[in-house]
This record gives structure tokens, C-alpha cells and sequence, in this order.
């Protein structure tokens, strides 16, 4: 036999999502081929390097993409991630 859920009189609100949790991981996501030539992978490593030491630089050139790992302990990498999304390129 099936329950059935208990229904309230009035409306309800959607359940709010749950609380983000800081990270100091930053996928940046959609990069074209060329980005990964050598040169260009070390000017973008010197950008990211100027918003806190970098723990881990991972190239994934397969995915278009490039997972960065900032030390923890670096306070500007805060202003990073509240930064609005900027695209690298159109």
C-alpha cells in the first residue's frame, strides 16, 4: 500500500538550496585548442598566479580545460571567486 505525503493548507515555498561551501578550486572551462600551446599556457598561469599562490595547475587540453588549485591560505583568492564570470575569449 502506498503512503502518501502529508499535505499542508497554503502555499509552500521551494526548499532553499543548501549553503555553498568556500573552495579554493577554480575549473576554467571552454578553452579552445590553441590555448594550450605552450606559451599561451604559461601567460595564463602568470594571470591567475596575480589572484594568489598557485598550489596546482592541471592543463586538461582533451576537456578545453584548465583546473587551478590556489593555496589555501591566500586572501585574494576570495575576491577571485566573488568576481563576476569573464570570458577569455568570443
Amino acid at each position: 500500500m502506498a503512503r502518501s505525503l502529508p499535505s499542508s493548507s497554503g502555499s509552500s515555498s521551494p526548499p532553499s538550496p543548501p549553503a555553498s561551501k568556500p573552495t579554493n578550486t577554480l575549473a576554467v572551462t571552454s578553452l579552445p585548442k590553441v590555448f594550450f600551446d605552450p606559451l599561451i599556457l604559461n601567460m595564463l598561469r602568470d594571470h591567475f598566479a596575480a589572484f594568489g599562490e598557485i598550489n596546482q595547475w592541471v592543463p586538461l587540453q582533451g576537456f578545453g580545460r584548465v583546473i587551478i588549485v590556489y593555496d589555501p591560505h591566500t586572501e585574494c583568492v576570495r575576491s577571485l571567486f566573488r568576481a563576476p564570470s569573464v570570458p577569455l575569449c568570443s
